[in-house]
Formats: C-alpha cells, structure tokens, sequence
C-alpha cells in the first residue's frame, strides 16, 4: 500500500549546485538545480522510507509540521 507522506527539507546553494537534507529523517541528496536536488531527495527518501517501518519518531522525540503567524511591522 503506497501512502503519501509529508516530510520537511533544507535547501543550501552551494558553490556547484544545490544540496538538500530531510529533517525528518537521514536523508540527503544534491542536484545541479533546485529541481534536480528536490527531486533527488524524493527519490531518496522513498528508499529510506522502504527500508524503515516508520523512521519518523526517534526515542521520545519527535518532529511535526507547525504554522505559526507571524506579524512584522
């Protein structure tokens, strides 16, 4: 059964590219562009997520997506 997850990602230009890292769990990936790295880390977070049962909660801890208004002046 195929499900679909939502899952948070760090995007850092880089000197050559674009790197990108799953905050959720321990996945990495780069690209020569922001598309290629986004759809790099898709494809190993689907292989991550293959090997685990359910790798989002470590120990007592956990992470969730949140929004939270923020008001500038």
């Amino acid at each position: 059964m195929r499900r679909q997850w939502t899952f948070t990602v760090e995007i850092s230009k880089e000197k050559d590219g674009f790197s990108v890292r799953c905050l959720e769990i321990e996945a990495y990936s780069q690209g020569d562009t922001k598309h290629e790295a986004l759809e790099n880390i898709k494809e190993a977070i689907e292989c991550h997520m293959e090997e685990e049962d359910f790798p989002i909660t470590r120990d007592n801890h956990y992470l969730q997506q949140i929004r939270v208004p923020v008001y500038t002046k």
